[in-house]
């Protein structure tokens, strides 16, 4: 019985710091979950930014091929388009659609 009354306040204290360390460690973790959710959302709204951004290149480079197809205009637009194929042909922004 005497054992186990020296032993008891020193169980409780384990216990108590125990729990204290696991709450805090898995608050750590939440916050640091929150975190990366709060990073892959903005990721992802960059990479659809990035895909409208890409869509709008293509039908403009699509454009141009169709002008210059035409050989008729003036001639800035077809400098224009010119080097406007030129500079999305570097990027390398995938297929055509």
């Amino acid at each position: 019985m005497l054992v186990r009354s020296r032993i008891k306040p020193y169980l409780i204290l384990g216990m108590t710091v125990a729990l204290i360390s696991g709450g805090a460690y898995f608050w750590g973790l939440r916050s640091s979950v929150l975190s990366l959710e709060r990073e892959a959302q903005a990721n992802l709204e960059k990479a659809r930014n990035f895909e409208i951004l890409r869509i709008k290149v293509m039908k403009q480079k699509k454009e141009c091929l169709e002008y210059l197809a035409r050989e008729e205009g003036n001639f800035d637009q077809f400098s224009f388009c010119r080097k406007f194929i030129e500079w999305a042909d570097v990027l390398s922004l995938g297929q055509d659609e």
